[in-house]
């Protein structure tokens, strides 16, 4: 299951981040908030979408690789221009629209690389880890960014900074180490599409080689 454990802490501690950094640094009510973030969701939802359409186009492990690429992009952009005080559309919507676009297309393609070719008989007990992994990696995720976020946050307070500007400053942080989970996926992804194109070798090999008998 290493494409969930990769996904699901990027998907539920950056919307963890995303939802403090909307309410203790920008001021919002939680109902601004929540509308805030429905572009970022309308995204991922489109991006599910998308890599459903892409199943009998781009292998999995291809589309994995993209994926996490983009996320690691939209991540590193969206910690470079976090600011409390920016307009919200550069500064937090559209950043975090390609970001869940590409979460998105992550979480189909890596349910469908994770249960692909299981036997009929396994598929419950497979199922059952990778919602194991997805819990796993949801907590984990929250942690680690919570704990970065928390961090640079104190260090900025020490150093004089105000509430407001040291609270965004380890938000930020947090969003970069997003970009590490990232970085993650994308080397577990190259090693799956590796793998997968030696054994697809390696089966086509075992065909051209097999006996034709006739009559």
């Amino acid at each position: 299951m290493p494409p969930t454990c990769c996904w699901a802490p990027l998907l539920f501690g950056v919307f963890f981040i995303l939802t403090l950094h909307l309410q203790l640094d920008r001021g919002f009510s939680p109902a601004k908030a929540a509308l805030l973030t429905a572009p970022i969701s309308l995204a991922m939802f489109i991006g599910a979408n998308v890599a459903g359409w892409m199943l009998s186009k781009i292998t999995p492990a291809m589309t994995l690789t993209g994926a996490f690429f983009l996320q690691g992009l939209g991540l590193l952009w969206w910690s470079a221009v976090l600011d409390a005080h920016a307009g919200i559309t550069m500064s937090f919507v559209l950043p975090g629209m390609l970001w869940a676009f590409c979460c998105g297309i992550a979480v189909v393609r890596a349910s469908v690389a994770c249960t692909a070719g299981v036997e009929g008989h396994m598929a419950g007990a497979v199922s059952g880890l990778n919602n194991t992994t997805l819990q796993i990696g949801a907590a984990i995720g929250v942690a680690l960014l919570s704990t970065l976020a928390g961090k640079r946050t104190a260090t900025e307070l020490t150093g004089g900074a105000n509430l407001t500007e040291a609270s965004t400053s380890g938000h930020a942080l947090a969003l970069v180490g997003g970009v590490g989970l990232a970085v993650t996926g994308l080397v577990l992804a190259v090693v799956l599409w590796t793998s997968s194109r030696g054994q697809q070798e390696t089966h086509g090999d075992a065909e051209a080689g097999t006996p034709v008998v006739v009559g």
